[in-house]
């Protein structure tokens, strides 16, 4: 046994489960994948299997925050041509109860993968131009700023699980057509 997991009590009805293996299953059979793990579908099973546990595990108006990268969490995915985000398919969905809140910090660490190693690595510092730069020089420690207060075009740090050179962790965005707002902590 693992002793280093603590084991979590689900009280789900036999229902529920029953519905969760049936998606599951028929996910697996079902749904064309053109590639293994193809970065292109991805959002989109993200999408439905979050609305999926959403319907079958909330109450009705029941607020849940979902915690991922902004590259998947944003409106409006820039990067690649055609290619819709998480957040493009949750908006579409849920409309106006969908709403995406960038996290930034200014220093920290987060677990990512240098080729196929997985270890924690320092962020790179922002550069002087960024929206974490800003805030951090501004002595803010930590705040919340509404996406209407913000310059129609912002510059802020990426991160996904994969270590990048400073040169490529920063991207701009389109702000106003991607978030509702930043939170950010020192």
């Amino acid at each position: 046994p693992c002793n280093y997991i603590k084991p979590t009590v689900w009280n789900f009805s036999r229902l529920i489960v029953i519905n969760i293996i049936t998606f599951y299953l028929k996910n697996l059979l079902e749904e064309n994948i053109t590639k293994k793990s193809s970065y292109y579908e991805r959002d989109y099973f993200m999408s439905k299997n979050t609305s999926f546990l959403i319907d079958s595990l909330c109450k009705p108006n029941q607020k849940v925050i979902i915690s991922c990268h902004l590259g998947h969490a944003n409106y409006l995915f820039t990067n690649i041509p055609f290619h819709k985000s998480f957040g493009y398919y949750m908006k579409k969905k849920h409309k106006n109860d969908y709403t995406c809140i960038a996290r930034t910090v200014y220093q920290d660490s987060a677990r990512t993968y240098i080729g196929e190693k997985l270890s924690r690595n320092s962020l790179p510092l922002s550069s002087p131009s960024s929206l974490e730069a800003v805030f951090s020089n501004s002595g803010i420690k930590y705040g919340y700023l509404d996406v209407k207060e913000l310059d129609e075009i912002v510059k802020l740090r990426m991160q996904g699980s994969h270590a990048v050179p400073p040169s490529e962790a920063e991207s701009y965005i389109n702000a106003k057509s991607q978030i509702e707002g930043v939170l950010f902590i020192k």
